[in-house]
């Protein structure tokens, strides 16, 4: 029983491994044929690639000379350099409307004008508010003026020089009225008759002797009057009376007698010395002594303070007074803020123009009635004399672009013509999308030509050049210790001539990823390099790419000579069609490509020592480096490994195939076969953009 059980079993698991066998073999011979087809054109590839590569043979590349050139490049939609939407911002009706679609308009141009009596109105009644409030604040400085002047007769002061006399006020006494008196003791006249033969003589400002018996003394005086009316003496002689103002040199009291002689003539009689009439202070003001400067005998001169009063009646006058010019002023600023907007809302009754420009859009015409919103928009003036769009640069090539920078500018409704552009901002923020930071950058094209607003356009931004310049792929050039360094192994003996290539117009000029083994069209030859077709504009994976990229162009000797198709070439492009149609858009080498049948019959001196040299590079591309010094046209350096295995990986298959085969097949199931499936067909962009060589 035991071996019949065991013979079942065994029976069993043999039909059943048959029965697995038949399906499994099916899905294992599809699963095999898909890996060594994808094999198979990935090591065809990269045969093909080693083949093809920038001068790159058994791991060497040859010093070949051309022109490089590195460029940005992207595509967006113009719009003008300065648009209007023109909103209402009161409701009416239009009245006006002189322009139409399409017009061209200066800045202050009327566009609408509505319909404005309430407007008017409201005016003339703000203007009459304003003249009310002027009067009103005329009338209340006035009251403020009378005030000020009462207060400030409350400060009594002397109206003459002199001595105080008939002061009787005490402090808190309530004066009124007279303060006191001053009297001018120093001014002394005499009034003396002269004879009337004489007086004639005498005139007023001669110096005049006083003789004073009384005290024996003589002193000096002025004439300072001379009388018209004559008198007759008690002896019947006839004199006129002169005055004469004594000097202050001694003080002597009224009424003492003094002769007087001016020129000789002395006078007929005596006079009799007078003092100045007294000066009464007087207060205008009632009011309580707050403050008392002098006393009764004191000499004060004019202008002296003599007392201080207070009424506290008139301060809280002069506060009120101040307190209502305040207000009357700003009832006045009130009311003429209100005229100023009541015009400027008169003002809104009037829609103008403000740019030079053109009208693209007009909604609203004369008999509408506007709801006066916002939102609203009448019409749309655009000043067209320039345009701009926007492009992005990523965080790598943002450092090179510089404002004013020039930019050519292509239109694809515009076919044929080229525009001129420059940088006219360049963001400091951007934007992070899947690791990599995006800056907006706006061009500016001054002479739009026939661009409308809303055409799609292409630009490029050559950010670096060098003409007729010596190059090297990336994979020849090591960077060890902040500095370049290449292992010259030979040179090409047979190597053809170096020539000077165009600077002006890039003909011949190939951009990486062309195929080459076409002849340039008299169109294409006449491009320069900002006009050349970017990287960026070519397709992957069926696709177009939204964001700008970095492009390098470089143009050869060989690439500037005219060639005809042959039967390789064509070969050749069947074969890199059936390579696009099958997923792949590897890089081809611009020059090199149409070159392979020159470079297999160069012969090539191998020197018997290696020699590392340090080199000074100049422009560097994501395929080429300039080399400025260091090497010579023709020699042979060997290719870094560390590049090309870090670049290729795997087998080296140009980056696998366009981003499918990252790793190769050295990668295993995770890295190999397509970077896992996950990789699919998709895109590479560094390796696929740098072809044969990578950083």
């Amino acid at each position: 029983m035991k071996k019949a059980a065991e013979k079942i079993e065994k029976e069993k698991k043999a039909r059943k491994k048959i029965k697995l066998g038949k399906k499994g073999k099916a899905v294992l011979c599809i699963f095999l044929a898909v890996v060594v087809a994808i094999a198979g054109f990935g090591i065809y590839k990269w045969k093909k690639a080693k083949k093809t590569a920038s001068n790159t043979d058994n791991g060497t590349s040859i010093v070949q000379s051309g022109n490089l050139t590195n460029s940005i490049s992207g595509s967006g939609s113009v719009e003008p350099i300065d648009q209007r939407d023109i909103v209402p911002v009161v409701k009416g009706k239009i009245i006006e409307a002189p322009f139409a679609e399409g017009d061209e308009v200066k800045k202050g141009d009327i566009l609408y004008r509505f319909e404005m009596t309430a407007a008017t109105n409201a005016i003339e009644s703000a203007a009459n508010n304003v003249e009310k409030a002027q009067t009103n604040l005329s009338n209340k400085q006035n009251s403020l003026s009378k005030v000020q002047e009462n207060i400030e007769k409350l400060t009594v002061t002397a109206t003459a020089s002199g001595k105080i006399d008939n002061l009787n006020l005490l402090l808190g006494e309530e004066a009124n009225g007279v303060i006191c008196t001053v009297t001018n003791y120093k001014e002394q006249t005499v009034t003396l008759p002269f004879n009337s033969a004489k007086v004639g003589e005498i005139q007023i400002g001669d110096r005049a002797s006083v003789a004073v018996d009384k005290y024996m003394i003589n002193t000096s005086g002025t004439v300072t009057r001379k009388y018209s009316t004559s008198q007759t003496l008690s002896n019947g002689a006839v004199v006129y009376n002169v005055e004469i103002l004594l000097d202050d040199t001694y003080v002597l009291e009224e009424g003492v007698s003094v002769t007087a002689t001016v020129d000789g003539i002395t006078s007929a009689s005596y006079g009799s010395i007078k003092y100045a009439d007294p000066v009464t202070i007087n207060a205008s003001e009632k009011g309580e002594v707050k403050k008392l400067n002098f006393k009764n005998g004191d000499w004060v001169e004019k202008g002296d303070v003599i007392a201080v009063l207070e009424n506290r009646d008139l301060s809280d006058e002069l506060r009120n007074a101040q307190q209502g010019v305040k207000e009357a002023q700003m009832n006045l600023k009130e009311a003429e803020n209100t005229l100023e907007d009541r015009k400027e809302e008169a003002s809104e009754y009037v829609l103008e123009s403000p740019i030079d420009g053109v009208i693209l859009t007009k909604d609203y015409e004369v008999g509408d009635t506007i709801s006066g919103q916002t939102s609203t928009v009448m019409m749309v003036v655009a000043d067209m004399s320039k345009m701009k769009f926007t492009i992005s640069a990523d965080e790598l090539d943002i450092s090179k672009i510089k404002m004013g920078q020039s930019v050519s500018v292509t239109a694809d409704a515009l076919t044929g013509q080229r525009l001129s552009g420059k940088i006219t901002a360049i963001s400091k923020l951007g934007e992070s999308s899947n690791g990599v930071t995006n800056y907006p950058i706006e061009v500016t094209i001054d002479e739009p030509g026939d661009l409308m607003p809303g055409m799609n356009v292409n630009a490029n931004i050559i950010v670096e050049q060098a003409f007729n310049t010596l190059y090297l792929p990336v994979e020849a050039v090591e960077y060890y210790g902040g500095k370049y360094y290449v292992t010259i192994v030979g040179e090409v003996t047979n190597m053809p001539e170096r020539r000077e290539m165009p600077t002006g117009n890039f003909r011949g000029q190939m951009q990486l990823g062309e195929n080459t083994d076409k002849t340039p069209s008299d169109e294409d030859s006449e491009k320069t390099p900002s006009q050349m077709p970017d990287r960026g504009q070519m397709p992957e994976g069926g696709q177009m790419r939204e964001k700008p990229q970095s492009s390098q162009t470089i143009e050869t000797e060989e690439s500037s000579e005219e060639k005809t198709d042959t039967k390789e070439t064509a070969q050749k492009k069947s074969d890199d069609e059936k390579a696009e149609k099958s997923g792949s858009n590897s890089l081809k080498e611009g020059a090199q490509r149409s070159s392979q049948k020159q470079q297999e019959e160069l012969q090539i001196k191998k020197y018997k020592e290696e020699k590392r040299v340090e080199v000074e590079v100049g422009v560097i591309t994501d395929t080429y480096y300039e080399i400025k010094s260091g090497v010579e046209y023709g020699q042979v350096v060997k290719n870094t490994t560390q590049v090309s295995s870090s670049s290729r990986g795997g087998f080296g298959m140009m980056g696998g195939m366009n981003g499918g085969m990252p790793g190769g097949m050295g990668g295993g199931m995770s890295g190999g076969m397509g970077g896992g499936m996950s990789g699919g067909m998709g895109q590479n962009r560094n390796s696929d953009n740098r072809g044969a060589g990578g950083r």
